[in-house]
């Protein structure tokens, strides 16, 4: 080449950036207080699971295996076209506890079936993630004072509890169905605040053992 076609070009100035919201424990069960059927079984599935919203919302009937307590993630839902899961990872079975199998349960008693065997679907046809997510979702999160950060959420939320359980990444990275544990790490994972005063106070012990500690902030600022 006879020059550089960068040359001249200007990057944007360097950004922070915030950490992405999650749902605590007390959160899920507060969203869940404010929802009935079929969205609280869609909610129990995000929370528990960590799966896409593309995901569980193409999951049939013959996807959930009650009797091994199993999900088998086999496609994905874009647009209102099935397609193959994102990635060749994220096509995989993910645990299913007795809270998600009993909510199921009860979904598919009380939902009428549909000629496609979805599990979720709004008179036969599958759901637009984004419309759940606006209709029921959000006005949820806003009465409760909670961020309003859609289905994603929920994932960062799994991958956070895993990691505040000391689960290794690798049993997050499965359960995510993310190729790689890097993703889990940098883009899903973050640390409550309790995991990082623990921490912090651990260090402190480390470095100084002998200096007296005080649980009076007063007597820290003198």
């Amino acid at each position: 080449m006879d020059a550089n076609p960068a040359e001249g070009v200007e990057l944007p100035s360097k950004r922070s950036v915030r950490a992405k919201p999650t749902f605590k424990p007390t959160d899920m069960q507060r969203i869940l207080g404010q929802l009935a059927q079929p969205y609280r079984s869609v909610v129990i599935m995000a929370a528990m699971t960590g799966m896409r919203a593309s995901e569980f919302f193409a999951l049939t009937w013959a996807d959930v295996d009650f009797e091994r307590a199993l999900i088998f993630v086999r496609r994905s839902l874009y647009r209102g076209q099935f397609g193959p899961p994102k990635t060749a990872s994220s096509e995989r079975s993910v645990p299913m506890g007795s809270l998600l199998a009993n909510a199921l349960r009860e979904h598919r008693r009380l939902v009428p079936p549909n000629d496609s065997g979805l599990v979720f679907c709004a008179a036969g046809k599958p759901y637009d993630a984004g419309n759940p997510a606006r209709r029921i979702l959000s006005p949820v999160l806003k009465t409760l004072g909670l961020p309003n950060a859609g289905w994603r959420a929920f994932r960062r939320s799994v991958a956070t509890a895993l990691s505040e359980l000391h689960e290794p990444v690798r049993t997050a990275q499965q359960v995510l169905g993310h190729s790689s544990p890097t993703t889990t790490l940098v883009f899903y994972t973050q640390t409550e605040e309790k995991s990082q005063r623990h921490a912090l106070s651990k260090l402190e012990e480390l470095l100084f053992p002998t200096v007296p500690k005080s649980s009076n902030p007063e007597e820290l600022i003198n």
